[in-house]
């Protein structure tokens, strides 16, 4: 469940920055064009190969590999200078007929880059750094007036990492009311961080979550809300996700999911619609390739939010969304116990929202 980058490349000048050579000894030498196109050849026909065998959907892979192939063929690829303009060639191509935002081509020179799904899965010490000082995920945490609590999560980092940033965030809040969940802005990362995630709103009873199917292993993986044993739970409490348009991969995963159960209610804005999952391929010195090879399935619906996005239950844009939230679930809790100790700073602090607001939001 990961983000969307764009690259390009080039035939001749491009083969020239990957074979090494400065473009002036290319007009010099014709027998190094023919090299550098050979080279493009073989990263088009790794590139197809990689296609045809893990794209995610075989039909569209087999789609997306017989166009590239065609496009080498009438020399579409010749006349680019660079390799970055190669990439994003290739890139707008394939996105041209699979619409997939988990697939693209970019300039990566060096080391084989680590799948976005697992973040720092080798303890890199720089990765980790970084990390660190997002609280690996979770940046803010608070009690909101009216004993209501608020979790932002940047990036859905892997649980091998992250579970103790999780349980220390969602412990802060033991004692709330109700929960807000602010996944605007993030991308992608972990669909074990979604299912941990998702088994703090539920009780101990396993709720099946979510399925990933895995082309290249032929294999479909359940996700389960007793993949994880947390140590508290919110399985009454009213939960609110704010969502934007910018909300990628995993994080509309955690969204699409908890709304087709039923769990949430979802406000702000509808999302980007990037369901697939996918790793990286080096196809040369300078070039990677990002490829989806499997894809998320709600076990409620056995759907997914692939190029639709995830639909907002109460549509606000995306700075009204936090303030449309909390009196939502100031108000809820004013309707579910109006005997509570609380009732008179519920009351004060909604009257104050709606003031800000202009006016009370629709009503889920």
């Amino acid at each position: 469940m990961n983000s969307r980058k764009h690259i390009h490349f080039l035939p001749c000048l491009v083969a020239a920055s990957l074979l090494h050579l400065p473009s002036a000894s290319i007009a010099q030498e014709p027998a190094r064009p023919r090299r550098a196109q050979g080279q493009v050849h073989e990263i088009v026909e790794r590139v197809s190969t990689l296609l045809v065998e893990r794209y995610v959907f075989a039909d569209v892979g087999d789609q997306m590999a017989a166009a590239l192939r065609n496009a080498e063929r009438r020399g579409a690829f010749a006349a680019l200078a660079t390799p970055e303009a190669f990439a994003d060639s290739v890139t707008r191509l394939l996105r041209s007929i699979s619409h997939d935002g988990h697939l693209w081509i970019e300039v990566s020179p060096g080391e084989y880059p680590e799948p976005a799904a697992r973040p720092d899965t080798q303890g890199d010490a720089a990765r980790r750094s970084q990390l660190r000082a997002t609280n690996f995920g979770f940046p803010r945490v608070e009690i909101l007036r009216g004993n209501v609590g608020y979790i932002q999560v940047s990036q859905f980092v892997t649980p091998e990492i992250a579970s103790d940033a999780a349980a220390a965030a969602f412990g802060f809040l033991a004692n709330a009311d109700a929960l807000i969940l602010d996944l605007r802005g993030s991308g992608g990362g972990s669909a074990e961080m979604v299912a941990l995630i998702s088994c703090y709103l539920f009780g101990s009873a396993p709720v099946h979550l979510f399925n990933i199917y895995r082309r290249p292993q032929r294999r479909l993986d359940e996700y389960r809300t007793d993949r994880f044993t947390p140590s508290v739970r919110f399985p009454r409490q009213p939960v609110y996700v704010l969502t934007n348009a910018a909300l990628f991969s995993a994080g509309e995963g955690l969204a699409y999911t908890l709304k087709d159960l039923h769990r949430v209610t979802v406000v702000g804005e509808k999302t980007s619609g990037g369901a697939h999952l996918g790793s990286f391929h080096r196809l040369s010195e300078h070039l990677v390739m990002f490829l989806a090879e499997a894809r998320a399935i709600s076990a409620a619906s056995g759907t997914n939010w692939q190029g639709v996005g995830v639909t907002p239950d109460v549509p606000v844009p995306a700075e009204l969304a936090l303030a449309t939230a909390h009196l939502l679930a100031l108000e809820t809790l004013l309707r579910l116990d109006t005997a509570d100790v609380m009732v008179g700073e519920r009351q004060q602090a909604a009257q104050e929202i709606r003031q800000r607001l202009g006016s009370a939001p629709a009503r889920p």
